[in-house]
Formats: C-alpha cells, structure tokens, sequence
C-alpha cells in the first residue's frame, strides 16, 4: 500500500521494486496461510503459458483478493490502473487487460487443493463506489462489473 497515492500506485511500485520472475500481490484485507501456499498455484502458473495470473477473491465475505502473475506480464501491461486509486476496481481492470492481451485468469482454488488466503476481518479500506465503478466502465465499456464487486458495493 502507498499512502500517499493509493492502493494501485503501491501495486505498481510493488512491481518496480522487485527482480523476481513471478510476484505474489495480496490485498490489505488478506492473510496468507502457512507453507505450501504457493505450490499449486505456481505450478498451474508455470505449467500453461496461457494463464496470465492466478486470482484468489474474497472467499468468506470479503472483498480482498491475491494474485500469483509473472512480474514482466504486468509490467508489459503498464500495471494497476492508478485511476482507480484510493482503491477500486483495480484488479478487475488489469484481468481485462490480460483478456485482452491473449491471456486467461485462473481461480486460484481450480488448480488444486492448496490453502487459500483468507480474509482479515475490519481491515482495508473501500473505494469511492461511483468513481471506481465510473472509471472501470469508460474504459471497459461493454464489461458488466465483477460480480464480487457488486455484492461489496451493496455491502457499502
């Protein structure tokens, strides 16, 4: 998270500071479990050139998320859309991008049985519903919203 600009500018910096082939990105909201975490995912990661990220969302009520992605993919992609900052549809833009790019977005529990983060309740914040929902739909006109973003805004 950087503070002073938002949640997608902290991603994005995130990206900037690290060499690694693969980042893992995690939401303020989540709490990874103990080992073994990664091995599934990188696998299903490394295994199929065609998967772009591997997407863990919100499981228990909650709205945050984690990605498993290749560093340079996202970079090639120019990272989160800092337009949505304070926070927003962010990670939903960016999977657009990688749709659009040739690439898939796997649920992180379709590759295997390995444990999931989970949600850490009264944690994060929440974007300005209206401009991120704005935001999203100027630049993805004919995409509905995710529907993980629909059941958090009527929770707002």
């Amino acid at each position: 998270r950087n503070a002073l600009r938002g949640r997608a500018s902290g991603l994005n910096l995130a990206l900037r500071a690290t060499a690694s082939e693969l980042v893992v990105l995690t939401d303020a909201t989540r709490l990874v479990p103990g080992g073994g975490w990664l091995d599934e995912p990188v696998a299903g990661l490394l295994g199929e050139p065609r998967i772009g990220a591997v997407v863990e969302r919100g499981r228990g009520g909650g709205s945050g998320w984690t990605w498993l992605a290749p560093r340079r993919l996202l970079q090639q992609l120019g990272g989160f859309d800092e337009g949505q900052d304070p926070a927003g549809l962010e990670d939903a833009d960016l999977e657009r991008q990688l749709a659009a790019a040739g690439h898939r977005v796997v649920d992180w529990v379709a590759l295997g049985p390995a444990p999931v983060p989970t949600e850490r309740h009264g944690v994060g914040d929440v974007a300005p519903r209206r401009q991120s929902e704005a935001r999203f739909a100027q630049r993805w006109p004919d995409a509905p919203l995710p529907r993980e973003w629909a059941r958090v805004a009527e929770e707002i």
